[in-house]
């Protein structure tokens, strides 16, 4: 770990440094206070799109992996980082990488693949909207209705109201 506890350069005094040149400052290194020196090879600038992180899509292969791991497991609680380890990227890397692969984020699709077991549910007739509910993967009927409602734009019992009047 190394954090620099402050000295001779401030952020508003530009330092130029030429190759051959040292920079001394006080630092914090694995618990042990010293000078760091660092010595100027050579500097030169890194235009500003080429410093950013290029994020990598994630493959055909990889999606339909970790889609199977969402459908199996919707019903319970995911952990980002069981997805992520189904991949073999840290949490950070898989959301920016699904993301960037999907269109939306991982939280997205957990809750877009609740909505639609818990639609199929629904046209049970027997079941009541509680059981839907828990059986999606929902923690209670409340939430479940708050995100359907929030997602097609109507109450769940007006959705099965529709899809019952609908096949008569």
């Amino acid at each position: 770990m190394l954090s620099i506890l402050g000295g001779v350069v401030a952020e508003s005094d530009p330092v130029v440094l030429e190759p051959g040149h040292r920079l001394e400052l006080l630092a914090h290194i694995s618990g042990r206070v010293g000078r760091l020196i660092v010595s100027v090879q050579e500097f030169q600038e890194v235009p500003l799109h080429a410093r950013r992180r290029t994020i990598r899509k994630l493959g055909p292969a990889e999606l339909e992996n970790v889609y199977a791991m969402i459908r199996a497991k919707h019903k319970q609680v995911i952990r980002l980082a069981e997805i992520a380890a189904v991949v073999g990227l840290s949490p950070c890397q898989f959301s920016r990488s699904f993301r960037v692969s999907t269109g939306m984020t991982v939280t997205a699709y957990i809750l877009r693949t609740r909505l639609e077991t818990a639609m199929n549910l629904m046209l049970q007739a027997d079941r009541s909207l509680c059981d839907v509910a828990l059986r999606s993967g929902f923690s209670d009927q409340a939430t479940f209705s708050r995100m359907f409602a929030r997602s097609h734009h109507m109450t769940p019992s007006k959705w099965r109201r529709y899809q019952t009047m609908s096949e008569t």
